[in-house]
């Protein structure tokens, strides 16, 4: 299911089996955080044409990920939601 190309312990992939709603939602909001932080620098570097260019091209690039994990989401009938902050269950 996860097309890993390199072995994994039975540990991690439990806590990934017992967690995967939560991780996939934590991503949503990751793509979503990365797409907000290339914009709030466009604002900040207005004057340098250059660097805006890319970083809308990293805006736009965030934003289809954030799209595709929501997808993904609704596909498995997951709830996108707002996470508690937390460590995850990284006992």
């Amino acid at each position: 299911m996860l097309s890993l190309t390199s072995a994994s312990s039975n540990r991690w992939l439990a806590q990934v089996d017992a967690h995967l709603e939560d991780i996939l939602i934590d991503h949503a909001h990751c793509e979503k955080k990365a797409a907000g932080t290339a914009l709030n620098l466009i604002f900040a570097y207005v004057e340098r044409t250059e660097l805006c260019r890319e970083l809308a091209e990293i805006v736009t690039e965030e934003l289809e990920h954030f799209r595709l994990v929501l997808d993904l989401l609704e596909r498995r009938g997951i709830r996108f939601r707002r996470l508690p902050p937390g460590d995850m269950g990284g006992n």
